[in-house]
């Protein structure tokens, strides 16, 4: 076989796998587009058979396609807050739901929370004291009607850092981030704070249970105590705190 014979065949089967591929994608998308119609309609049966009782409550959206996973699904969100939301997917022949995760347990909305707090305050962990469906009834809709940042439902981790382990810096740390989320509006139940010097790897105290009558009125006793490794702290205030080595 010369060269020019060789370069066609080369040109022929390049030709024909680019064809091959442009081919099957069409063919997919025209049958995403010629099932998304009848995966929709079983989709919403689904949701009427499992859901009546809660229909009333969502705001039923439109079908999406997600390529990468193969999968169709429709987000329903709470009427009263789009945060609360699950999805009911279809993919291969079998419809699942998150709704117990995301919706009863309430994982949706505490993680819009969480993800709010996070673009607030760097570097922070959001604890939920309980999900959202272990409340009586009365507190489960206020948790779902007002904004979550004011109600003592979720602890706060965060790690702060200062230039040396004295009493006053750790004290000021600890207000000043106390002050950052009085000031943004969060009302967390407890804190839990880890103190890092950081000119010495060698200091580092994790403090749990910081409520904010103990922040306000007794952190000067707290902090000196912690300092001079006064274990009687932990009785008094009921508080923990363990140094990191």
């Amino acid at each position: 076989m010369n060269e020019k014979n060789k370069l066609m065949l080369q040109m022929g089967i390049f030709f024909i796998l680019v064809f091959g591929i442009f081919t099957y994608i069409v063919l997919n998308e025209k049958k995403t587009i010629i099932l998304t119609p009848k995966v929709e309609e079983k989709i919403l049966q689904y949701i009427d058979n499992n859901y009546a009782t809660e229909k009333s409550n969502l705001d039923i959206g439109k079908i999406k396609y997600i390529k990468d996973k193969n999968t169709y699904q429709i987000k329903l969100s709470n009427t009263k807050n789009k945060n609360l939301y699950f999805y009911v997917k279809y993919k291969k022949k079998k419809i699942t739901s998150t709704y117990k995760k995301d919706y009863i347990e309430g994982n949706s909305l505490y993680n819009s929370f969480e993800n709010k707090y996070k673009n607030d305050i760097n570097n922070i962990k959001v604890n939920f004291t309980n999900k959202l469906n272990k409340y009586p009834t009365t507190i489960r809709n206020q948790i779902i009607n007002e904004d979550i940042k004011t109600l003592p439902i979720y602890n706060i981790e965060k790690e702060l850092t200062i230039e040396k382990h004295a009493k006053d810096d750790i004290i000021t740390a600890i207000t000043n981030f106390y002050n950052q989320n009085k000031e943004l509006g969060y009302n967390p139940k407890e804190y839990t704070l880890t103190i890092v010097d950081k000119n010495d790897i060698s200091f580092a105290v994790k403090i749990e249970n910081l409520t904010e009558n103990l922040i306000t009125n007794n952190i000067n006793e707290i902090i000196s105590a912690i300092i001079k490794n006064d274990s009687n702290i932990k009785t008094k205030y009921s508080i923990n705190y363990n140094y990191i080595n």
